[in-house]
């Protein structure tokens, strides 16, 4: 499943962002402070998880690549199988501020490709979710352009999201 979304924030301040999200996963996951987390690539923890039947259970989470600000890629080992996550931020064309004066800088804009892919452990898993994939893809689509456009929101929030960001991060742990 793919999906593909331009928000009205720069994609390095997304990225700040996403890279304190992935931290403070990090840190709760192995109990260590946030500012002793450098994510890269390689990097493996595990942690609880609630699959899509209800069902809690221990996941090994790999970082399969980090990129700032470009790309970052989790791969998901449960029993079930294994999912795979990308974030690609792109640097999109922004519009001008038509309303306000002639000169006005244009909005940064950030493509966002989210992607997220299902290899099951089984013949059978991989069969289920083929034919429950059409019945659930499009509520699961609904539910990340409703995340990212939260992120986008977050960002804008905050003045200078890159430093505000982590500043606010290291507030609330």
């Amino acid at each position: 499943m793919e999906v593909c979304e331009l928000l009205e924030v720069d994609r390095d301040s997304l990225f700040a962002l996403l890279r304190q999200s992935v931290v403070q996963e990090i840190a709760q996951a192995l109990s260590v402070p946030p500012e002793q987390i450098e994510p890269a690539p390689g990097l493996t923890y595990s942690r609880p998880m609630n699959n899509w039947r209800g069902k809690t259970g221990t996941v090994k989470m790999e970082i399969v690549e980090f990129r700032a600000p470009e790309c970052y890629e989790v791969r998901i080992l449960s029993v079930d199988g294994t999912t795979t996550i990308t974030y690609l931020l792109e640097e999109a064309e922004g519009d001008f501020d038509k309303d306000a004066a002639e000169h006005v800088a244009p909005i940064p804009v950030t493509r966002v490709t989210y992607r997220e892919e299902y290899e099951g452990s089984s013949r059978s898993l991989n069969l289920n979710r083929k034919i429950m994939q059409p019945f659930f893809k499009r509520g699961a689509k609904r539910r990340i352009v409703r995340r990212l456009h939260e992120m986008e929101r977050y960002v804008k929030s905050f003045p200078r999201a890159e430093e505000n960001i982590e500043d606010h991060v290291k507030e609330v742990s």
